[in-house]
């Protein structure tokens, strides 16, 4: 794990402070778990304008996310974006459902 340090306005530590003694938590405990829930979702974000712009391939998009390949592939799915496929695969996965009610018409 990485530190990261910078300055904090004053108003804001104030509430920082209020809250860990409500809450009985550490103040950088607080601030750690918040920022990097945060940073987490916008890290999302910004993987996934990459991945739609094409500067980004899913691969790199996982791997830069820290997900494997299925919680990409949800990721996508959650946010309405159809996974990679080529017109090869479209096109073999049609013929194969032809084939399929060929077969059940037989029947």
């Amino acid at each position: 794990m990485s530190q990261l340090s910078f300055k904090f306005p004053e108003k804001e530590i104030a509430f920082l402070k209020w809250y860990s003694e409500k809450t009985s938590e550490p103040l950088g405990t607080i601030y750690r778990k918040i920022t990097l829930e945060y940073f987490i979702e916008w890290k999302k974000t910004q993987l996934i304008e990459a991945y739609l712009s094409g500067s980004i391939g899913i691969k790199q998009l996982a791997t830069l996310g820290g997900m494997s390949f299925h919680e990409c592939l949800l990721l996508l799915k959650k946010n309405n974006i159809d996974p990679p496929y080529n017109e090869l695969l479209d096109t073999h996965s049609a013929q194969v459902m032809e084939e399929l009610l060929a077969e059940r018409k037989k029947k």
